[in-house]
């Protein structure tokens, strides 16, 4: 009857009775109830939970019991009936998790040690693999306590996940050795999943989030370079549609490396990827298989964003060469599909309509500007045969937002500008001014 009244119920009033039985509970019968109730309350499992409501559950609750409940499960992981104090002791530490507040308390970082050795232990249950791209619900949404419960693995595994991102994306310097630790693990997961039959497959995106966010916590190259590593191959290796899920991440990251000066740009008369090949070469193939798809209007910003990250942080050659695998250079297509979608974005439209388009023109012109830099010191070479194509897809992108900017009376006219303008603009207007040369 409780669980109905108040389990159902998204309002404050019901997390708030939930915890009050808590406080009042005497036996740990009593508590694990309580427990029981507060992570399966609506309002926790959505996004409407305040950081107050946390606090509230966190002061009511604290970490004792729902540690200890956890501790219990790992001293006996073979036993079914303890699944549900590993998985109703995580949902409450997601919901921490979620407050800064309580992730900057003293104790809470002593949390992770527990959560990491039950995800290193459901890393080594044997599972028939799911779809890699289907993600596992991060939250419990049953309303029903009758209803079929969702399975222990996945569920869990979900949690522990979104605990770590959560905890992460804090960037609390406290959590170096955590994130190494983290790392190494995922790495070794990651590197033997594919090959290993019944191995657990971890949710994609998930994953890739949570791999993201460690690199904020990367002192080091090697960590930084083994998480672009991560990321990229699975990036490469996902589908379509995930892959777009994963552009975002994976931007983030190399924008992070870029940031701790991580990644050095390439020299341009590179042949090769370098030490970065681990990650740049999956990164292209990716991208690569992307690019050639027909791109929808809310995937494209986070596409050309990663383009344009990578062109930012090594400049593109990494684009420019040819690479195993690949059906030549990606530079041509990238740079002709960057001006296109600049110009559409700048062309015939409002002011308000250019700012709303603005962090996707921002990463075509950061595409089209280190290309141009490129083409200036590349006279000759295997981008020879596109060099025109380029550098007419430069000008168009450059003379769009010139146009844009000198306003409606000059855009997509070569008329004379009216006579209301002074002389010297119509002096120095497009039609009499004489055309730029490829040097």
């Amino acid at each position: 009857v409780l669980f109905k009244r108040l389990g159902n119920n998204s309002s404050y009033m019901a997390l708030s009775a939930a915890v009050e039985l808590f406080r009042q509970a005497t036996k740990d019968e009593e508590r694990f109830a309580a427990l029981l109730l507060i992570a399966r309350t609506r309002s926790l499992n959505g996004e409407d939970v305040s950081e107050e409501q946390i606090d509230n559950v966190f002061g009511g609750v604290g970490l004792q019991f729902p540690t200890r409940l956890l501790r219990t499960y790992l001293k006996h992981p073979s036993d079914k009936s303890k699944e549900s104090f590993a998985s109703i002791s995580m949902a409450i530490l997601v919901l921490y998790s979620r407050s800064l507040q309580v992730v900057r308390s003293p104790q809470f970082v002593h949390v992770f040690s527990h959560v990491f050795s039950l995800f290193s232990h459901l890393l080594t249950i044997s599972s028939f693999p799911t779809p890699m791209e289907t993600s596992s619900p991060t939250t419990v949404e049953k309303s029903e306590i009758e209803e079929d419960e969702p399975d222990f693995l996945s569920e869990t595994l979900s949690h522990c996940l979104q605990f770590f991102n959560n905890l992460f994306a804090s960037s609390l310097d406290k959590l170096v050795p955590q994130s190494q630790q983290l790392l190494s693990l995922l790495n070794t997961h990651l590197s033997t999943s594919s090959t290993t039959q019944g191995k657990v497959v971890l949710p994609l995106e998930l994953t890739a989030s949570t791999i993201s966010h460690i690199m904020s916590h990367c002192r080091s190259q090697t960590d930084a370079h083994l998480s672009l590593t991560l990321l990229a191959r699975l990036f490469h290796s996902c589908t379509t549609e995930s892959k777009f899920a994963l552009c975002t991440p994976l931007a983030d990251a190399i924008i992070t490396a870029r940031t701790a000066g991580f990644l050095t740009a390439h020299p341009p008369d590179a042949n090769t990827l370098g030490s970065d090949s681990a990650w740049l070469l999956p990164l292209r193939l990716g991208l690569q298989h992307v690019l050639g798809n027909r791109l929808g209007p809310t995937v494209r910003e986070p596409v050309f964003a990663l383009a344009a990250a990578t062109c930012a942080a090594l400049g593109v050659v990494w684009a420019a060469i040819d690479v195993e695998g690949a059906e030549g250079p990606l530079l041509p297509l990238l740079v002709r599909l960057a001006a296109v979608e600049a110009r559409m974005a700048l062309e015939d439209r409002s002011v308000e309509q250019a700012v709303a388009a603005g962090p996707l023109i921002a990463a075509c012109f950061v595409i089209v500007e280190t290309t141009i830099g490129y083409l200036c010191t590349h006279e000759e070479g295997p981008l020879w045969a596109h060099f025109e194509a380029m550098f007419s897809a430069a000008k168009e992108t450059v003379a769009a937002a010139l146009a844009f900017l000198a306003g409606p009376d000059s855009s997509g006219s070569d008329d004379p500008a009216p006579s209301s303008k002074p002389a010297s603009a119509t002096k120095t207007s497009s039609s009499t001014a004489p055309a730029p040369t490829p040097t």
